[in-house]
């Protein structure tokens, strides 16, 4: 009987500090206070490095770097064109791509891209022209790049190693047949250096119609062309990202909203609108509007506020109607960021304020990271590796009509004083049926002495 009661106590008491786990998880945090405002237009945070990188005020094309902490600038201003699909900022990399433009304003012919490093100010040219830029490796500072047709009109895809400046390979069609035309749509990285390409062939038809044929096909920079083409049975409008060996396609069957999983090894199909409604229970989402896949594939946002788990074909979180809403959810990112609106959750009971709260979840599982009290930041980067966030802050001065965005570090503080209570409040039942028992024990003692 001893070993039973000192099993129930280690059970409450257990249950206690897992309710303060819960709580450390649960509860909203706060901002560490402002290390300093921003001076010019915000692109981002350099990963992994206390870079913030700005925009000229009066000039779109205008990049400088300052020091996130100090305000120190890096760099003198470097102007170059990153406009549409033709150039691009990767701030995982530290690096913008595109078009030298004072260069080309000297020489106009002068219109191959350069990369430019956020972190030293150097330029570096690829051996490319401007052209469409497909994508940018996850881990690795490479890009794919359109290229000029080769022979028979072949398309081409040039993979560049952006911090080096060098070329590293090369990949180019398979001839198609007499009056057929072959194109990239698109064209991503997925695991450590294979690329995938969603090919779309237009061939003749009867009646001078044409009909389209679309496949993926897959290169490596090392190894050359891997497997086989993939024919695809569907006709899509466009794909996402893909992520652990799986794509995301959108618009067939004349839906333009409809949604596919594929793997893009073997063309099967994982998921799809055909079989769930995938925006079955959630509210539909304001921005972005694409699907997005988890970095390892697993999950699934779709264009409502419900992740779902590719595998099990069923959700995994999904947000409350009006109270919970997906405002960032971002291609190869880890974490996805919720506002939540507790008057709208608590209905009556909610108070008339503009009180929010912003959840960072788990892209493959939905659960809760931290919570933080506000909208959330401005960055809309919640990437582990980024070290500071920007935040929108009213500015202080009587009568200004500007907000003011101050500079915090990305790690909100934890409100120990606050868990402190909570952890108090849990822990009084627990106590009390404790004292109760012992005062009755001291009772039985007294009692049992007495009549001895």
């Amino acid at each position: 009987m001893k070993w039973v009661k000192r099993a129930c106590w280690a059970a409450a008491w257990g249950a206690w500090a897992w309710c303060g786990v819960g709580l450390h998880r649960e509860l909203p945090r706060d901002w560490a206070p402002g290390l300093r405002r921003l001076p010019q237009e915000f692109v981002g945070f350099v990963q992994d490095a206390e870079i913030v990188v700005c925009r000229g005020a009066n000039d779109g094309k205008e990049f400088q770097s300052f020091d996130a902490r100090t305000g120190a600038r890096i760099h003198d201003r470097a102007r170059i064109a990153v406009d549409g699909k033709t150039g691009i900022v990767s701030l995982r990399h530290g690096v913008g791509v595109g078009v030298h433009f004072d260069a080309w304003l000297k020489e106009p012919r002068a219109d191959a891209l350069q990369a430019f490093d956020f972190r030293t100010g150097e330029w570096r040219e690829l051996g490319a022209k401007q052209q469409r830029i497909f994508d940018v490796h996850r881990q690795k500072p490479w890009i794919a790049v359109r290229l000029e047709n080769g022979e028979a009109n072949r398309p081409r895809v040039g993979v560049f190693d952006v911090h080096a400046g060098k070329t590293l390979g090369i990949w180019e069609s398979a001839r198609p047949p007499e009056h057929s035309v072959d194109f990239v749509n698109d064209c991503y990285f997925d695991g450590d250096d294979e690329l995938v390409f969603f090919i779309v062939r237009n061939v003749p038809a009867e009646r001078g119609a044409t009909g389209v044929v679309q496949r993926f096909e897959h290169w490596s920079a090392a190894q050359g062309s891997v497997g086989k083409a993939v024919p695809l049975e569907r006709v899509y409008y466009r794909s996402t990202k893909p992520a652990g060996g799986r794509i995301a396609m959108m618009g067939f069957a004349g839906r333009p909203d409809a949604i596919e999983v594929l793997d893009h090894h073997s063309g099967a199909s994982l998921i799809s609108s055909d079989v769930v409604d995938l925006d079955a229970g959630g509210q539909r989402r304001t921005f972005p509007l694409e699907p997005v896949l988890s970095p390892s594939g697993r999950a699934l946002m779709g264009r409502s506020n419900c992740l779902w788990s590719v595998d099990e074909r069923r959700p995994i979180w999904k947000g409350s109607q009006s109270a919970e809403e997906v405002l960032f959810a971002n291609a190869g990112a880890a974490r996805f960021g919720v506002r939540e609106d507790w008057a709208q959750a608590l209905g009556r009971l909610g108070v008339r304020s503009n009180r929010w709260t912003f959840a960072v979840r788990d892209y493959d599982t939905g659960a809760v990271c931290y919570r933080v009290w506000g909208t959330g930041p401005a960055s809309n980067d919640f990437d582990p590796g980024v070290r500071y966030a920007l935040l929108r802050r009213e500015a202080e001065e009587t009568g200004a009509e500007e907000p003011e965005y101050v500079i915090v570090d990305s790690a909100p503080n934890v409100n120990w004083t606050f868990i402190a209570i909570c952890q108090l409040v849990l822990a009084l039942p627990v106590v009390s049926v404790w004292a109760v028992l012992r005062r009755r024990r001291f009772s039985e003692v007294e009692e049992t002495v007495t009549r001895g």
